[in-house]
């Protein structure tokens, strides 16, 4: 689509959707933007209640000392139960992932849909 060929496909249904998911993608990554920017909000607060001795980069090396339970994590229960601005901190990244959740299951959504419209063209 982006390379403006569109017009070789002679299933317009198939188009159709090929138009329709590029657009959502492109309204995906404002709202993907919107969302990185809105994280940033909140996550000091959230980490206040928490700390690690290591630098958290989600490599494979992390969750390897995870699941090997080398990484020393010191949670401050109390803190997170009485600090307002940890539990709105929780309230808005768990928005945040629930936003994220719903665009990611709309887009898988559109892809099955394109490879339906694939298997039943080619019946």
């Amino acid at each position: 689509m982006s390379s403006g060929r569109g017009n070789i496909l002679r299933d317009r249904d198939l188009l159709h959707l090929l138009v329709d998911y590029e657009d959502f993608l492109e309204r995906y990554g404002f709202a993907k933007a919107f969302y990185v920017d809105y994280l940033f909000l909140f996550t000091p607060d959230f980490r206040q209640a928490f700390e690690y001795d290591i630098d958290l980069q989600l490599t494979e090396e992390v969750f390897a000392m995870f699941e090997s339970g080398k990484p020393n994590v010191h949670y401050d229960f109390e803190k997170m139960v009485v600090d307002p601005a940890f539990r709105n901190a929780v309230e808005e990244l768990m928005f945040i992932h629930s936003g994220s959740v719903m665009w990611r299951k709309r887009i898988s959504a559109r892809v099955d849909e394109i490879r339906q419209n694939l298997a039943d063209s080619q019946r």
